[in-house]
């Protein structure tokens, strides 16, 4: 079992912001500051409050956070990486190739959503440490 270093929702955060380039802005009102997120493919000109998806408990959410690392040219390292997030490090080393590695396409196929993010922060060059 993995015990979270870092909280689904705060992955989710970084997600946005990391892969998609989602930016806060802070905005004081009377009674506090609060944070809208810009979405800067949505096309709306300004700043748009909306919510960010939970690409680490979604698959489907997940799925759009990978078309999102494929359009940035980088499914290769990805790939690599989510075999090395759902193997473990002793089978998957860095200099091996994706094609030696002991996983079985059955367990990239099952990855799970956070599995995928962490995969995709890697791949981004942010590294999360996970507790196992």
């Amino acid at each position: 079992m993995t015990k979270s270093a870092l909280p689904d929702r705060e992955l989710d955060l970084l997600v946005a912001q990391r892969i998609f380039g989602w930016e806060p802005r802070l905005y004081p009102s009377h009674q506090s500051s609060f944070t809208l997120w810009h979405n800067p493919e949505s096309g709306a000109g300004g700043v748009m409050e909306e919510k960010i998806p939970r690409y680490s408990m979604s698959i489907e959410a997940a799925f759009a956070m990978e078309v999102e690392i494929a359009a940035k040219y980088k499914t290769s390292e990805y790939a690599n990486e989510l075999l090395r997030v759902v193997g473990s490090v002793t089978t998957c080393p860095d200099n091996q190739a994706i094609w030696e590695c002991s996983c079985s396409p059955w367990d990239i196929a099952h990855a799970s959503p956070r599995d995928r993010c962490l995969a995709a922060l890697k791949t981004m060059g942010i590294d999360i440490k996970e507790i196992r």
